[in-house]
């Protein structure tokens, strides 16, 4: 009977054993499962955090590219401006040349065929100011070009007005 008592005691305490041994490895499992979840969601957090910034870097590297793009086509405007106004300077002081050598002899035929293609090379530089604007430029530049018809016209306050548009023109914007 003592072995009897002495196996049934130790089945009894196998059993509350085990049962113990069930209950710490679930609350082990369980705690696993909490520390996993945390880990987890602290990962997906960071992931988040880590790409939320990665996107406003790439959009001030964006931004930086595009302003620098924008002062680049400006740079690229002026100087395209700048030849235009130069390459109409240079036509119409030809062309001023011209107009006042035939005045001081308006019988010469080579002094006027001069003359007329002159005034054509500055219409055609005309044209090009028409295009490359801006609009302050081209109204001096057409007053200079009508100046050079008619020498009532005062050909330089046109010429003085047109260099005061042109360099407001060429002058990089702050």
């Amino acid at each position: 009977m003592a072995a009897a008592a002495a196996l049934a005691g130790s089945a009894v305490t196998g059993y509350f054993g085990v049962l113990a041994a069930r209950r710490q490895a679930d609350a082990a499992r369980e705690g696993a499962q909490r520390q996993a979840d945390a880990a987890w969601n602290a990962a997906l957090r960071q992931a988040d955090v880590a790409w939320n910034s990665a996107l406003k870097q790439a959009e001030a590297q964006l931004d930086v590219m595009r302003e620098t793009l924008r002062a680049e086509a400006a740079a690229a405007q002026r100087g395209v401006r700048r030849t235009a106004y130069v390459g109409f300077l240079g036509r119409t002081e030809q062309a001023r040349q011209a107009v006042l050598a035939w005045a001081a002899a308006p019988t010469s035929a080579a002094l006027r065929e001069r003359r007329d293609s002159t005034l054509v090379a500055v219409e055609e530089a005309l044209n090009v100011l028409r295009l490359e604007g801006p609009e302050e430029v081209i109204a001096t530049a057409e007053a200079i070009a009508a100046a050079l018809s008619d020498p009532s016209l005062a050909y330089q306050s046109a010429y003085t007005e047109f260099l005061t548009h042109a360099r407001n023109a060429l002058s990089p914007e702050p």
